[in-house]
């Protein structure tokens, strides 16, 4: 997993640009899906057909489902008369959609001077503070240095008085590496610190696009833990490629979208199109763990490496009562440590994945929809942090709260 989110962090995607991103994705989860497609605004969506309820491979540390033997896996079959899950689909299939998104803060070319330095806006959610002295790299290679014009007070640092210096003093050479338009990302190195022996745990990572290409992780390893589960389970069917059949009961859809620190794009686009019967979304949220954060009024108490935090409301959003449920029954399930947030509405901390959120839950008749969060800090800097083990406990929270939709019940409380 270290290597794959590595890969992913280290590649340029700023909102509008994920296709490189987007590419890695793609090669990365195609041997555990049924199929993959983009959709006309960039997002990537992987599906993944289930049979049956999986009860065998819903009950992961080997215990026997009731009323079914251990390892088993028991069919549904297809039903006239018993109403559809999905109004658009004659056999009853349920959807569910996993989002997360691909795309990262990063900066866009706006004017080149005379002397070569380039002027720029953000893309995203910036803080000006973060930035001067900061090293960014364009899509082509080149590499610059964010620099600001002379400031008396803080109020005066802002983008209008930085610039991208590219150690270039011509227009002409410089127009033929770098244009108006071109998109940077942060030039952060991928680092592991405080790790503790051989496990997960204390095992952190500094990082650019850790929010989210740590949700994409989250989606690559569950679709990986399911395939696996479906392939080796005692019983259960190879899968077949194709259009879901009667004997179908689950259809997953992993969305990895674009666009989302400008605003929910992807995931109202990809939610309408897939018109799901619920939603799950992954992201990051601010961890309140650091000095001044009590200090500062915010009462959420979420920390890093204390596991998966489960949104129940923020600005935008109030998770549907029925998947935040299903999400805690899951984790207590497994025994994973899990955090409850709710945001007050005048938080100013960076828009997490209530936003998407929000979005997909009121598409067509509404969906119910729930929020994983990985704790984050110092969200769209250049150096971003999270907790390995945390990511570990939300791919194993993910899997087993679809399993529970899957087949509700079939998981035993340890």
């Amino acid at each position: 997993m270290i290597d794959l989110l590595e890969g992913l962090c280290g590649t340029c995607g700023p909102s509008g640009h994920e296709g490189s991103v987007r590419e890695m994705i793609t090669e990365k989860i195609k041997p555990y899906v049924d199929g993959v497609r983009t959709d006309a605004l960039g997002n990537l969506v992987a599906t993944m057909f289930l049979k049956g309820f999986l009860t065998g491979a819903a009950n992961m540390k080997g215990k026997a489902a009731p009323g079914g033997k251990k390892g088993a896996c028991q069919e549904t079959a297809f039903d006239p008369m018993t109403p559809q899950t999905h109004k658009g689909d004659p056999n009853g299939v349920k959807r569910l959609m996993l989002v997360a998104h691909m795309d990262e803060v990063g900066l866009m070319v706006t004017h080149i001077d005379e002397d070569g330095f380039l002027r720029f806006a953000p893309i995203g959610p910036i803080e000006e503070r973060f930035l001067p002295g900061r090293r960014v790299r364009f899509a082509g290679g080149a590499v610059g240095i964010i620099g600001i014009e002379p400031v008396e007070k803080a109020d005066d640092v802002k983008f209008s008085r930085m610039f991208v210096d590219l150690g270039e003093k011509a227009v002409k050479p410089l127009s033929s590496r770098v244009n108006v338009g071109d998109v940077a990302c942060f030039d952060t190195e991928f680092r592991l610190v405080s790790s503790s022996g051989e496990s997960f745990t204390g095992k952190r990572v500094i990082s650019k696009a850790l929010d989210d290409r740590t949700g994409c992780v989250v989606l690559m390893e569950s679709a990986k833990r399911l395939d696996e589960l479906r392939k080796n389970g005692d019983g259960y069917r190879e899968m077949e490629h194709g259009e879901p059949s009667r004997e179908e009961s689950l259809v997953i859809s992993f969305v990895f979208t674009v666009q989302a620190q400008l605003g929910p794009r992807g995931a109202k686009t990809s939610a309408f199109a897939l018109a799901p019967d619920e939603a799950l979304v992954i992201d990051v949220t601010p961890a309140r763990d650091t000095p001044g954060a009590a200090a500062s009024g915010i009462t959420s108490g979420v920390r890093l490496g204390a596991g998966p935090v489960i949104r129940v409301k923020d600005a935008r959003f109030v998770s549907s009562p029925d998947v935040r449920k299903t999400l805690v029954d899951a984790a207590a399930s497994a025994n994973i440590p899990y955090q409850m947030e709710v945001l007050p509405a005048d938080d100013s901390a960076p828009e997490t994945g209530g936003m998407d959120a929000a979005a997909i839950q009121l598409i067509g008749e509404g969906v119910p929809t729930g929020v994983i969060s990985i704790p984050a800090r110092y969200m769209h800097t250049p150096s971003e942090m999270v907790d390995l083990d945390d990511i570990w406990k939300t791919v194993e929270l993910t899997v087993r709260w679809i399993l529970m939709r899957c087949a509700p019940g079939s998981l035993e409380r340890s």
